[in-house]
């Protein structure tokens, strides 16, 4: 490689100059020269490049030309300025476009006209000197910064040297010797000529030329190139960059790894510091002067946060370490900080703004990392008050740390019958006789009778529970307490077994000391320790042994926990890799789940034999903690553990795989993902328990065992329903056909039509990517729009991977609402093909149909970004409905937990048809907002619907339709082709009923004709689906209505919003006395509800707790205060980490999350 251009005196001063250093860093981390090199960039990009740089090429050679005629020129320069014009003349045949063909950018004629005036000798406002000058800085300024970015990113890259691509040939062109002597032969003329005259007159021309020239540059860059995102490098180039820029003191700007051992750390110093010529750590930054820091601060945080396992091995080997990347976290710290405090100074320039990628608040979140169970409970053993330990871990105030514990405390209150509603609706005793409670049912019988073989009047507590338990020991004659803490759900358990006719049965929050019997069955089934229960029942056995008293038989006696490594990672799909998506998992959050379970889960695969952990006894202390070794798969990846407790009755000697019908509960706790070594596949972790919590993290001598997959800087989680999107065969396997089918029908079209090129496909909301990569796998140019930008910059980097891997491959992403897109945004006109797109695809559909949008989207997508004779997929979407009613599974036929149907979903008692109440004349439901006229018995009010997984729920017993399925409503998606609007719309349906009983719901679901051949649909398999999809059911609460079989009620539904998303229905007899139970006089009316008085208070007492939260979340948004937003978020972090040390309930950490990070952990 040969040398950078070394010059001195005024050359290397305009050079060195603060603007020129910072458009030199703009250009060279411009994503335009990166796509060059890692081969990630569009040849469309490069394409629009070549067609506006030829327009250039002659302006450049009227400057030569001018020098030439007045003496000072060289005969290279214009010989090189041909080659390059024969250089693009080849690229363009090869592109198959005319070099007339397109009209100049505005930034292009700009420039042209900027050369054209510097080329003009005789303009009579400068001396023929001063224009000599100025053309010398024109040409040296453009020959040493094309010399100076290929030459960096060529030896940043070497290998690219060898790749014979278009890009590639242009960049060894400018790399080249020749190239490199014209640019220090103009920069020694530019010497020579501004030492003829008054040095400082020539000096400030110069400049002002040199900058101005750069200027025009980077603006040329920008406009030509405007479809990609700036400043947009990849953290793996972005790694290798700045190596190769950290050995050379050529460019001011480079950071120095022996000094800073952290990527880019003295390059972001300088950035905040230098760019603008102030002195070294500045401790105030200006106002928009300081926006490029700002966003490339913005920038770097997100290829951090983005980064893989190829990103996190370019780190090793640049710091030569291996086995841990706690550098990638120290650096992720410090350009957090900095980049909070570049937005305190410029956040009012950033509100201004309407681009959405100005101000990325989600990058500056606090890492999920960032807290440790081990930090926590160590302060916790300090004795201090909950509140004063939260405030110092987080760094919030004392007072805000108290209002967080408030809101937390009273979530907990105001949650927990509806967590147990919860837990108790997503069981089925069929395939899991023994899950929740009933896995000790036959300890509790036995020790029971036991115990009255005795002669004893037998006294139990029961810790926590569904009530299980308590049923039996009542049935068996025994005078039973259940302990519980919350109010509320000490009230709705009371409810329970009064309904189940258990008289001697009593809630409290203490036990009775005086019991034969103490029983936990508050197992959670996320953690098993975390509801807290195992705590209280230690708590009392310390005050029983206090007394002296005796030990009561407790049950069980202890609790068994093995545990394996696992893998739940991305796998190909539909041949497409997607496993960039693995950051988004949430691995840093170490908040254990329940197994997964149902079709389209991602399942844990065991990557290790099963090995003991913990045995666990009632009256003993907690082991601790324990160093376990198992041996991995040799090079597989290892995501998480999987922890299980056996079935205590059914307990043996050697540990068991976590069968489904032998353990009691199996949790997944995710871990920061490792790939074990083929050499030392033996991975070291820690497993440790308290009497609130298990958890497991990686010990420290395994850094040296295993490599990490992602670094530890994660910010965001996707939710869990993602994934099993991702993972829906059935789904992946309908749109790959119709796509395929669409994309041939879309090049036989252009054909036909005499346009040459691959068919242009639009893919709406396009999520991971998936459907975008299958189209680009059929020959297509795809065109990407993704809403939010924490998903799109995963996309992105997915997109740059499979570039990398197929020339072939065109993908372009768009960070916007497609609503918000015109044609001009994907530069499609021109004489290659019509202007629009071919194909457009979606899959916007959720639960309900339309609940994303689905109809606003693809109306403008087909009737403003269509090709003429386009084709949409999906094309039609049609609604089928029913009647039904919904309600809670009992357990084996012994326990009715039907009382819980108005927490759980809707009661099938009380509303408007129970005792007492007028008749409606029909029954509105489904508006957003509050469900008002059919005043339901139910807690659901603040959505126009909700969902369930009918195919997990037995159809006869927890569910079932009581009309047949009739077809409500059918949108013809193509009618947007011929622009005509898919909304409002309207819809309407007779049900007729089949069977008597009480309905409680509207049952509906949806079939998307995606072509000719191929559908899919959310209908329930019972009903006659052949096959499961990762949808759920939608269900909107009504009534809850007596039928009789043969009435007639018709069902109208209207889609009447701005954005076509929200379902209102309207039910109503469909003549007077068509409906035998709704009209005056018609007999018996429903009993009321038996918890309808909570429901008087429970939505004011939430919105007061929301109030709450809100003012303490808007003391720091309403002032743009992130640094105090991060620390209130950190205490978060820590609150949901052991809900039940802060006197809170684990059931709020989804809540709490979703709140102030705005994810979904489960």
């Amino acid at each position: 490689m040969p040398t950078p251009v070394t010059l001195a005196t005024l050359s290397d001063a305009f050079w060195d100059l603060p603007r020129s250093r910072r458009l030199l860093r703009q250009c060279l981390l411009h994503p335009f020269y990166k796509g060059l090199v890692d081969g990630t960039g569009s040849m469309y990009h490069f394409r629009t490049f070549v067609q506006q740089e030829m327009l250039l090429l002659p302006a450049w050679r009227l400057v030569a030309d001018a020098l030439l005629s007045n003496g000072e020129g060289m005969p290279q320069v214009v010989d090189c300025l041909t080659d390059e014009s024969r250089l693009h003349s080849t690229f363009s045949a090869s592109f198959g476009f005319s070099p007339e063909a397109p009209e100049p950018l505005p930034s292009t004629a700009a420039y042209m006209d900027f050369l054209e005036e510097v080329a003009d000798f005789q303009r009579g406002d400068h001396t023929i000197l001063e224009c000599s000058v100025r053309a010398l800085a024109t040409l040296s300024a453009r020959f040493r910064l094309l010399h100076w970015i290929s030459h960096a990113l060529l030896d940043a890259i070497p290998e690219v040297a060898t790749n014979d691509s278009p890009s590639a040939r242009w960049l060894s062109f400018c790399d080249a010797d020749e190239f490199r002597n014209i640019a220090a032969r103009l920069g020694a003329a530019l010497d020579v000529a501004a030492g003829r005259g008054a040095l400082e007159r020539q000096a400030e021309l110069g400049s002002r030329t040199y900058i101005d020239t750069l200027r025009h540059e980077f603006d040329f860059l920008m406009e030509s190139l405007g479809a990609m995102d700036w400043p947009w490098i990849s953290i793996g180039f972005a790694l290798r960059l700045a190596t190769a820029l950290a050995r050379k003191s050529e460019f001011p700007l480079c950071l120095d790894l022996r000094r800073h051992n952290a990527i880019f750390g003295g390059e972001i110093e300088a950035a905040l510091d230098n760019m603008e010529g102030r002195p070294t750590h500045s401790s105030s930054l200006g106002s928009s002067k300081d926006m490029p820091s700002f966003l490339l601060l913005q920038s770097l945080l997100k290829y951090l946060h983005v980064a893989g396992e190829a990103e996190v091995r370019s780190w090793q080997e640049i710091t030569g370490t291996s086995g841990g990347c706690h550098g990638l976290v120290e650096l992720e710290a410090q350009l957090k900080d900095k980049a909070v405090h570049a937005f305190n100074i410029l956040k009012f320039e950033l509100a201004k703004s309407r681009d959405r990628n100005m101000m990325r608040a989600d990058l500056l979140r606090p890492c999920f990392a960032s807290v440790s169970c081990d930090a926590l409970l160590e302060r916790f053993a300090s004795g201090d008050e909950p509140a004063s330990i939260l405030a110092s871990l987080s760094g919030c105030a004392q007072e805000d740390a108290e209002i967080l514990l408030q809101f937390g405390g009273r979530l907990s209150e105001l949650f927990a019958p509806i967590e147990l509603a919860k837990r108790v609706g997503r069981q089925d005793w069929d395939s899991r006789p023994c899950s929740l409670g009933a896995s000790l049912l036959p300890l509790v019988d036995q020790a029971v009778r036991s115990l009255q073989e005795k002669g004893k009047s037998v006294r139990v507590s029961i810790f926590g529970g569904c009530g299980l338990t308590a049923a039996l020991a009542s049935r068996l004659g025994c005078t039973v307490v259940v302990v519980e803490q919350r109010m509320l759900l000490r009230k709705c358990l009371e409810v329970l077994f009064k309904q189940n006719g258990l008289e001697n049965v009593r809630c409290a929050d203490n036990a009775d000391l005086a019991s034969d019997v103490f029983v936990w069955e508050g197992l959670d089934e996320d953690g098993i320790l975390e509801f807290g229960h195992w705590r209280g029942l230690q708590l009392q056995l310390a005050k029983l042994k206090k007394r002296g008293c005796p030990e009561p038989l407790m049950i069980p006696e202890a609790i068994r926990v093995n545990a394996a490594l696992v893998d739940d990672s991305l796998s190909r799909i539909r041949g497409c890799r997607l496993g960039r998506f693995d950051c988004m998992r949430g691995y840093d959050l170490c908040y254990s789940h329940r197994w997964p379970e149902g079709a389209c889960h991602i399942r844990p695969c065991l990557r290790s034999p099963v090995q003991h952990v913990f045995d666990l006894s009632l009256g003993r202390e907690t082991p601790g903690h324990a160093l376990l070794r198992l041996r991995a798969e040799p090079g597989a990846p290892v995501t998480g553990v999987a922890f299980w407790v056996e079935i205590p009755s059914l307990a043996v000697a050697e540990p068991r795989p976590p069968d489904a019908e032998q353990t009691w509960a199996r949790c997944v706790q995710p871990l920061p993902p490792r790939r074990a070594e083929v050499s030392g596949p033996t991975l070291s972790l820690w497993a440790k328990c308290c009497d609130l919590k298990i958890w497991f993290s990686w010990a420290d001598e395994d850094c040296l065992l295993a490599s990490p997959l992602l670094p530890s800087v994660g910010i965001s989680k996707l939710p869990p329903w993602h994934y099993k999107m991702l993972n829906d065969h059935e789904r992946n396997r309908r749109y790959h056909s119709a796509i395929a089918r669409g994309a041939a029908k879309a090049s036989a079209r252009r054909q036909a039509s005499g346009f040459s090129g691959r068919p242009n496909v639009l893919d709406c909301g396009c999520g991971a990517g998936l459907l975008s990569l299958i189209a680009a796998q059929n020959g297509c140019d795809v065109s990407a729009v993704e809403l939010s930008p924490l998903i799109s910059d995963v996309t992105l980097e997915t997109f740059r991977d499979v570039s990398r891997e197929s020339e072939s491959a065109s993908l372009t992403l768009h960070t916007a609402d497609v609503r918000s897109l015109t044609p001009e945004a994907f530069g499609l006109q021109g004489p290659a093909g019509p202007a629009g797109h071919d194909l457009i695809v979606s899959e916007l559909m959720d639960a309900s149909g339309v609940g994303e949008s689905l109809l606003s989207v693809l109306e403008h997508a087909c009737r403003h970004l269509a090709a003429p004779g386009a084709q949409v997929v999906p094309c039609q979407l049609r609604l089928t409905v029913a009647l039904a009613y919904l309600t809670l599974p009992n357990c084996h036929g012994g326990f009715d937990f039907s009382a819980l149907d108005m927490i759980s979903f809707c009661s099938l008692q009380g509303g408007p048809f129970s005792e007492g109440k007028p008749l409606p004349t029909q029954l509105e439901t489904g508006a957003s907002g509050p469900l008002t006229a059919s005043a339901l018995p139910s807690l659901h009010g603040k959505g126009p619907f909700t969902s369930r997984n009918l195919n997990r729920l037995r159809r006869g017993e927890v569910w079932d339709t009581l009309t047949p399925e009739a077809h409500l409503l059918e949108v013809d998606i193509r009618r947007a082709l011929q622009g005509q609007s898919l909304y409002p719309c309207k819809g309407q349906a007779e049900l007729t009923v089949s069977q008597e009983g009480v309905a409680n719901c509207i049952l509906w679901w949806w079939e998307a004709q995606l072509d000719e051949h191929e559908t899919i649909s959310n209908k329930p398999q019972s009903l006659g689906s052949g096959y499961v999809t990762h949808w759920h059911q939608p269900l909107c609460p009504v009534g809850p209505i007596p039928v009789a079989a043969g009435d007639r009620l018709k069902l109208t539904v209207e889609i009447a919003d701005a954005a076509g998303q929200k379902m209102k229905f309207s039910l109503q007899p469909s003549e007077p006395n068509s409906a035998r139970h709704w009209k005056e006089g018609a007999g018996a009316k429903l009993a009321p509800d038996p918890l309808q008085d909570l429901l008087l208070g429970w939505h004011a007492e939430m919105e007061e707790a929301c109030a709450l939260n809100s003012t303490l979340t808007t003391k720091f948004t309403a002032r743009g205060d992130l640094a105090g937003l991060a620390k209130l978020q950190t205490a978060v972090l820590f609150l949901v980490l052991v809900p039940q040390a802060f006197g809170c309930d684990p059931l709020i950490r989804d809540r709490l999350l979703q709140t102030y990070f705005g994810i979904a952990y489960k």
